[in-house]
């Protein structure tokens, strides 16, 4: 009896344990093990009514150089550095907010309860945190754009267009200083 009785119980938990399986694949990145663009549309669908009370804010963080790794160093080295971008950025969020992959080169971070005066500071903060990012002797710069909810804004696009934008001025005021 007690012998069925275990077969039983590890039968379910390796099903358990397959639905998990299938139930984040979808949602994750295999590489860097954060969520993927799938994710964070939950992530912002889930907290999006809640905005009100608790703001919402978005960083959108672009590696600039990373083609360049791939070309002189291949596939592994360009891994490597998404890999080591994650972990930073990972190491720098807050209880709440979210780490996702963007996009090949690119990340997101969801943040909870921001508000305009707060999110600057965060964004300096991971600013900071990623100076000095580079491959052996290729330099590497992450531009990171900054958005907040505020009444103005009717939908998770206008946040997302907001941080693209901010982003896209980051990054062409870095190339007019160079």
């Amino acid at each position: 009896m007690t012998v069925s009785v275990a077969a039983i119980l590890g039968t379910a938990l390796v099903a358990l344990e397959r639905w998990w399986t299938l139930r984040t694949l979808g949602t994750r990145d295999s590489l860097t093990g954060m969520g993927n663009r799938l994710a964070f549309t939950r992530a912002v669908e889930h907290r999006w009514p809640g905005r009100a009370g608790r703001p919402l804010g978005l960083l959108l963080v672009d590696l600039s150089g990373f083609q360049a790794v791939n070309e002189k160093y291949g596939r592994g080295a360009g891994d490597e550095v998404l890999r080591d971008l994650a972990a930073r950025l990972q190491a720098q969020k807050r209880r709440g907010d979210l780490v996702f992959r963007w996009g090949p080169d690119e990340f997101a971070v969801l943040l909870d309860n921001v508000g305009p005066a707060e999110i600057g500071g965060l964004s300096d903060s991971l600013i900071a945190s990623l100076d000095g990012l580079g491959y052996r002797d290729l330099p590497l710069r992450a531009s990171v754009g900054a958005a907040t909810t505020s009444p103005d804004t009717s939908g998770p696009a206008d946040l997302l267009e907001a941080a693209s934008r901010s982003r896209y001025r980051m990054k062409y005021g870095q190339a007019q200083r160079e």
